[in-house]
């Protein structure tokens, strides 16, 4: 997965795409997260619009990051595709209750001023 990340004024934006699955893909993700989270911020988007399928391991990987995001006085949103894959897989396991879930990146992103 190449590390498709910016900042758009305090929000660090990370993109994934393909499957996320246990071993290479939630420690890539994990590791992705530590290193925009080191670079000082706390306002973090994950874009998983790209991201066709992911499994328990990369659930559970995005919850760790929520926290280790809020442990530091931060938060962690989505992008996701209404209707696809992974938004199922998370209203599944009630967490579209527990993340704050958006379809574009600009209203991901303003509502972190709202």
């Amino acid at each position: 997965m190449p590390d498709d990340s910016r900042t758009i004024g305090e929000v660090r934006l990370l993109e994934f795409r393909g499957k996320i699955v246990r071993g290479a893909g939630d420690r890539e993700m994990r590791e992705r997260f530590c290193a925009a989270q080191a670079g000082g911020g706390t306002k973090f988007v994950f874009d998983l619009r790209e991201v066709s399928f992911l499994d328990s391991a990369a659930i559970g990987e995005m919850v760790a990051c929520l926290k280790r995001a809020r442990n530091r006085e931060g938060t962690l949103k989505l992008i996701l595709v209404r209707g696809g894959r992974p938004e199922v897989l998370l209203k599944l396991a009630a967490l579209d209750r527990v993340f704050e879930i958006y379809t574009d990146e600009r209203r991901a992103v303003e509502s972190f001023s709202a």
